[in-house]
């Protein structure tokens, strides 16, 4: 599966919606999300649950009050915008995608990703934590440490980087209480609402206008932000932003006329709020060969050569086949990370009970589309090596509510083997997995020979072809 990504400043990834209810949109383009009266997310169906006007403005009252006192949270999101044109000779129509991970402990600590190469790192509370900011850009191939100005503003960050590095994330002015609308506190006033499923997650999808500042569209947006009714959380938010894009298009008539419309899908994955997150989660480490300066040094920039800048961001769908992210690529020839703990069937597991053996590990999620794509395939190749010294282990990446999704994933794909539930991220963390679906082939010896992230129609043979070779002895490695 392959999607042409571009690099933005605001983001995008797998965007989710296995439904067990009402069909929701579920990684098909944002164009057909979009019905005349939905913006981009919308189920489109009009046979959704209509609940009241009140609800939802009690239901997001919770959540701006959630955000506003979380002691911490974290997620991964992803961002699409799409623009459509009535003349593709002359506006050409386009669809650009791109990630954000961001962790927060209040008062002050937060780690802030961005693919491809950029990453910062705020870690500002606590004496382990040295309040200090720390700013690496993979395109450079350099990084810098320096002490933190302010108790909670990014914008700080900006100024190490020449306004470079900037921090876009759709919910941090909530989360960091900064004086500037987010979508989540930009809605100026519910219009309609309507029960949704998201992931599994049953949310009210509230309805209405945007403030061109919570969007930093600088336009006013018609959209829809979907709410988990239950823990508050953001899932979902999608907008209309044409007016946007037409506002950059006065001195061009040509062009304007040309342009049909543009859409903004936000996807939320694994959205926490009051996480469990502890000290390892903001630590500064360095991807190898990235050198530490107490001041960037453009002159001396020298991008990292384990950094591809063609790779689409994390947990995201259509990555190109085959490409891997750079910190993940020097776990090949490295022993691989132990894990133990109870498999999803609630037997014990530890990774080094299979010294001896091929292990092939298989991270996905259910809200993944193209993990489940894969699944097939998956199967295929657990049932050809069968008996023959190959262990497959499936790694969910689903949140700790979502076991009992996962099993019927499971049951409905019949996956013959074992499966283990990563709902702190540890296991994915250790491995640096920033994309799904990643699948991981370990030796005899317990090191990690071959890396494979996203699932093309050429990737089974590939496998086939690396785990035999694994067999027979003859692999080099990549």
């Amino acid at each position: 599966m392959h999607q042409t990504v571009t690099r933005l400043t605001l983001v995008v990834t797998c965007a989710a919606g296995l439904t067990a209810r009402v069909p929701v949109w579920a990684g098909a383009p944002v164009a057909e999300a979009l019905a005349p009266v939905d913006p981009p997310g919308g189920t489109g169906p009009r046979d959704a649950e209509i609940t009241t006007l009140t609800e939802g403005e009690q239901l997001l009252a919770q959540a701006r009050r959630a955000y506003a006192e979380a002691a911490t949270y974290r997620d991964d999101v992803t961002v699409t915008y799409e623009s459509f044109s009535r003349d593709a000779g002359l506006l050409p129509a386009e669809r650009s995608v791109s990630h954000v991970r961001f962790a927060l402990r209040n008062p002050g600590d937060y780690r802030y990703e961005r693919w491809p190469g950029d990453e910062v790192l705020r870690t500002a509370g606590g004496a382990s934590l040295g309040g200090k900011v720390t700013v690496w850009v993979g395109d450079w191939g350099q990084a810098i440490s320096a002490p933190a100005r302010t108790p909670t503003d990014p914008e700080e960050l900006s100024t190490h980087t020449w306004g470079t590095v900037t921090f876009d994330h759709p919910l941090a002015p909530s989360l960091l209480h900064l004086d500037r609308p987010d979508i989540l506190s930009g809605l100026e006033r519910v219009e309609d609402v309507r029960v949704e499923i998201v992931g599994n997650r049953e949310c009210l999808r509230l309805g209405g206008h945007w403030s061109g500042a919570s969007l930093m569209t600088g336009e006013p947006a018609p959209g829809a932000i979907w709410i988990d009714r239950r823990t508050f959380e953001v899932r979902r938010f999608g907008a209309d932003v044409s007016q946007m894009y037409l506002a950059s298009m006065l001195d061009a008539p040509g062009l304007a006329a040309a342009f049909e419309r543009a859409t903004l899908l936000i996807e939320f994955a694994r959205a926490e709020l009051n996480a469990d997150l502890g000290d390892e989660v903001f630590a500064f480490n360095p991807p190898e060969g990235m050198r530490v300066l107490k001041a960037f040094d453009l002159a001396q920039a020298t991008p990292l050569a384990v950094e591809p800048q063609d790779v689409e961001p994390g947990l995201a769908p259509g990555r190109e086949p085959g490409i891997v992210p750079g910190r993940q690529r020097t776990l090949i020839g490295q022993s691989a990370p132990d894990f133990s703990g109870d498999a999803l069937d609630g037997a014990p597991f530890d990774l080094r009970d299979l010294r001896g053996r091929i292990v092939v590990l298989d991270f996905w999620a259910t809200w993944c589309s193209p993990c489940l794509a894969a699944m097939p395939s998956m199967r295929g190749l657990a049932e050809r090596f069968e008996g023959k010294g190959v262990t497959f282990i499936g790694i969910s990446l689903d949140a700790s509510d979502a076991r009992g999704a996962i099993r019927d994933v499971v049951a409905r794909e019949r996956l013959p083997y074992r499966q283990f539930h990563d709902a702190d991220g540890a296991v994915s963390g250790s491995y640096r997995v920033s994309g799904i679906p990643c699948v991981v082939l370990i030796d005899r010896a317990g090191v990690v020979r071959f890396v494979h992230v996203g699932f093309g129609p050429s990737d089974g043979a590939r496998l086939t072809a690396e785990i035999d070779a694994m067999l027979s002895g003859t692999d080099k490695g990549p």
